[in-house]
């Protein structure tokens, strides 16, 4: 198996960085020699903010992605009184612009230019607002 240089790093740290320098993912195991990683032919977009995480997965070719993700029927609890944080949901944006939803646990056919959106949920809150 072929293994860019760059990710034959064995420094977890250096080998994230690296990653989020080319906004290409990557499956990476542990092999016999250290940390190894293979290209996915997908591009990643991540913006984040204080209400949780939206990520934008590309798929530059044809093949078959699935998801396991949690709080998307059931919202994150709050704490110490705190209400519950908003439910995530993830979908795809096919080529033609159709919008395909998916469940939290779920498999589709994804074709080239085809993008999955997963937006995770922030947290619940913690502890109740004071009184105005």
């Amino acid at each position: 198996m072929y293994v860019p240089k760059m990710f034959r790093e064995e420094d977890a740290e250096a080998l994230h960085a690296a990653m989020w320098e080319i906004g290409a993912a990557a499956v990476i195991g542990q092999g016999p020699d250290g940390m190894v990683a293979t290209h996915v032919p997908v591009e990643l977009d991540t913006s984040a903010g204080g209400n949780g995480v939206i990520r934008r997965v590309r798929f530059r070719e044809a093949m078959t992605a699935s998801i396991l993700s949690g709080h998307r029927e059931v919202p994150p609890y709050g704490m110490a009184g705190g209400g519950p944080g908003k439910v995530g949901r993830n979908y795809v944006i096919r080529k033609d612009g159709a919008i395909e939803a998916l469940k939290g646990t779920d498999s589709t056919e994804m074709a080239a230019d085809d993008v999955i959106i997963i937006e995770t949920p922030g947290g619940g809150a913690y502890g109740k607002k004071p009184a105005d």
